[in-house]
């Protein structure tokens, strides 16, 4: 099991009509990501995890109470926005540690 969690070197600023984030430690990244709609409800369900990060089923189930869907409809759409997101370092993966 895996928590997702924002990258520690991500500045990110949440207006709450878009996101907008930057991942600092890429030299190559001159230009911030704006995440809008439900990329950003993604973003922001992943970034109610803060430090501890939060796992991959809470992040669908917020969505899926949010949007009125089953988690099973969303979770292919969500996956591979989140994967985009690790690619660009902007998320990170983190094993779940048990209390």
């Amino acid at each position: 099991m895996t928590n997702w969690r924002i990258g520690q070197t991500v500045a990110f600023v949440d207006s709450g009509r878009r996101v907008v984030a930057l991942n600092l430690a890429d030299a190559n990244a001159r230009v911030p990501l704006a995440i809008e709609g439900t990329g950003a409800e993604i973003w922001r369900a992943i970034a109610r995890g803060e430090a501890s990060g939060v796992t991959p089923q809470e992040v669908l189930g917020s969505l899926s109470r949010d949007f009125e869907t089953e988690p099973e409809a969303i979770a292919e759409s969500v996956m591979g926005f989140v994967d985009q997101l690790l690619a660009l370092g902007l998320v990170a993966v983190e094993p779940l540690v048990a209390d």
